[in-house]
């Protein structure tokens, strides 16, 4: 291998290029003059070379002198520029001269054969990139001159194991030790106030960091990936952080998780899950989020590859920017929006229409980023709505925009950001709250207010319904079911409670009788349903097309679905019942997933037993005869006292 050579003095004239530029032994240095002292220095500076790689690859011999004489005068070496030596795999071994107080970006990136250099003493300056990818280099030392080790400086130099810092080093930026998976120590001096994100991310045989007393600032994760590592420490006296049992390090003032070791999982007493706190932990398959948590912040358990399970206990009031992508729940979620209990945090694959359901809270930080739905429904039951749902870049794909609360939600400049030009609708009776609520107002197509839907329920409490409008049952006194599933054991159809209505959707609606305005704009579906929604007159035979058709009636006090007749005709507005042939009851019972109805019509209140007849819990068990409760009685709800 061939030796950078250090020359202390250049004896040999050099070769004036232009103005400012001269070369020597093959090296080109830019002469810098500060007029207002009088003096001039020179930088080693970058030359291009064959396929984008730095011209001094190709020299046999590489020199860099302490001084260069320019037009009579000699001007010392301070700086390396950037680039200046990129992919310069001839370097084997490097001794700056003393004179070097900077050294640029990429300087000495990819000088894959460079096995170790000296630093001079009076150095102040190691750019970003500076020593990026030198694979062979395997110790360091940082003069204490450096105040700041720059972003990626060294970077997947995968042979690094021994990195000496000096007290004056005051921030590690963000990436500076990414992937040197041979560093098992590192000291870090107590001048030390900033350790930026991922500074030492896939450090994977490091196990053990002290914090020093004077770090005051770690605003993410430094220590994504270090599999290593089981020992997590703050030095006393630091008035900012604190190490619980050193297994993770927590901000004091706001009880934030930072950071943990390899094996901790979230610790009780924490409000705040900070940035990354457990990114890339694949020992974890599933996570219980404590009462106390209330802010997970972004890239929480970002690529937990194997986190399969996740269950919340409290309240979150925030949810970050990619908390729970790349995760295994994550992948295993259907097409279409994706949901934490009652938090929206992303979605998987492109859609259009991008339609919130009822029950959703929370919606997080850049939840839409890079989604092309042109349409965007907000349901009433949304209070929290995170900065740039559409991601900083904006969404000028959104034509519409629908918001079901009759309250304006709070939100910042930044949480729309999709361009204003587009009509934003509101409920009936609200658009002046929203002309004048901040940021809602910035609406600059107008607020326009959508309206609702009439609905009469007669005298048994029970119908079935379609619209060709969508509607929203969220707050209503009437409850809309779908039919989710059938038990051909009990003739028993299980009618479940959903809230958001697409148009053309068959539902079975029960309220006490009277006549109810329900709020009209786009919703999602709601999931399966065997029932068939009519917008026109319909005409039905018992079977078609391998099914048997069923309509809702009340044949001697049991309310039930019935087989149609052949030749029936269903008014417009109705909906049928469609079982499988081979499944044909002469009567389908209702039985109600929720167990608080007591319309008209459907519960019974009684203080005897029941005689004979068919008896379930509420959990489709058959009892003997009625327990203290609610019971199902031939397709009835009975509460017995």
């Amino acid at each position: 291998m061939k030796t950078i050579k250090l020359i202390l003095l250049a004896l040999l004239m050099p070769v004036v290029l232009n103005a400012q530029t001269v070369t020597v032994d093959g090296i080109d240095y830019y002469i810098m003059s500060d007029w207002y002292n009088g003096t001039q220095t020179a930088h080693v500076s970058a030359r291009a070379g064959k396929n984008g790689y730095s011209a001094y690859k190709e020299l046999d011999n590489i020199v860099i002198h302490e001084q260069v004489t320019y037009n009579g005068v000699e001007c010392p070496v301070t700086g390396i520029e950037y680039g200046a030596f990129y992919y310069c795999d001839n370097i084997t071994t490097l001794e700056l001269p003393s004179t070097i107080v900077s050294i640029g970006g990429s300087a000495f990136e990819h000088c894959d054969n460079l096995t170790s250099i000296v630093l001079p003493s009076g150095l102040v300056e190691i750019g970003e990139n500076a020593f990026r990818e030198c694979t062979s280099l395997s110790s360091i030392e940082i003069p204490s001159g450096v105040t700041e080790i720059g972003a990626y400086a060294f970077m997947s130099c995968s042979q690094l194991k021994s990195v000496t810092l000096h007290e004056g080093l005051s921030r590690i930026c963000e990436h500076a030790f990414y992937r040197c998976g041979q560093l098992e120590d590192i000291v870090l001096p107590s001048s030390l106030r900033e350790i930026q994100p991922f500074a030492f991310q896939y450090c994977f045989a490091l196990t053990h960091i002290e914090i020093p007393s004077g770090t005051t600032t770690i605003t993410s994760n430094p220590f994504v990936g270090c599999t290593s590592l089981t020992s997590l420490s703050v030095e006393s006296g630091n008035t900012v952080y604190e190490s619980p049992d050193n297994r993770y390090i927590i901000e004091k003032a706001t009880k934030r998780l930072i950071a943990v070791n390899n094996e901790t999982l979230i610790p009780t007493d924490v409000p705040i899950i900070g940035k990354y706190a457990f990114a890339e932990r694949n020992d974890l398959e599933s996570i219980v989020i404590p009462q106390n948590v209330t802010r997970i912040e972004e890239g929480a358990f970002w690529w937990c590859q194997n986190l399969k399970t996740i269950s919340v206990r409290g309240t979150i009031d925030y949810v970050g920017y990619r908390a729970f992508e790349r995760t295994r729940w994550y992948y295993n979620q259907p097409d279409g929006l994706i949901y934490l209990d009652d938090m929206l945090l992303g979605y998987n694959n492109y859609f259009q229409k991008a339609y919130i359901k009822n029950g959703t809270r929370l919606i997080a930080e850049r939840c839409f980023e890079m989604c092309s739905a042109n349409e965007l429904s907000i349901p009433s039951t949304v209070e929290l709505i995170g900065d740039y749902i559409f991601s900083q870049y904006g969404n000028y794909e959104i034509q519409k925009m629908y918001v079901g609360s009759s309250v304006p939600i709070e939100i910042t400049e930044n949480t729309l950001y999709c361009g204003y030009s587009i009509p934003l609708y509101v409920p009936a009776g609200c658009s002046g709250s929203y002309q004048s609520a901040p940021y809602w107002n910035s609406f600059y197509a107008g607020n326009f207010e959508f309206g609702n839907e009439e609905i009469t329920l007669g005298a048994s409490g029970i119908r079935t319904f379609c619209s060709e409008n969508s509607l929203d049952f969220y707050g209503s006194d009437v409850k809309a079911y779908a039919v989710t599933d059938y038990d051909a054991t009990t003739s028993e159809i299980i009618l479940t409670r959903i809230y958001d209505v697409p148009e053309r959707t068959g539902v079975v609606l029960v309220a006490d009788p009277g006549t109810y305005q329900v709020p009209s704009y786009p919703r999602p579906s709601d999931g399966t349903n065997m029932l068939v929604g009519v917008t026109n007159d319909t005409y039905l035979n018992k079977v078609y097309d391998g099914y048997t058709n069923y309509i809702l009636a009340n044949k001697n006090g049991n309310i039930g679905f019935y087989p149609v007749k052949d030749g029936t005709t269903l008014a417009a507005g109705k909906a049928y019942l469609r079982l499988p042939v081979g499944s044909q009851p002469s009567l389908a019972r209702m039985r109600f997933a929720d167990d608080d109805n007591e319309a008209t019509g459907i519960v019974t209140r009684m203080t005897a037993p029941i005689g004979d007849g068919h008896i379930y819990n509420l959990s489709g068990q058959r009892l003997r005869e009625p327990v203290k409760g609610l019971n199902i009685v031939n397709g009835k709800k009975v509460m017995v006292k």
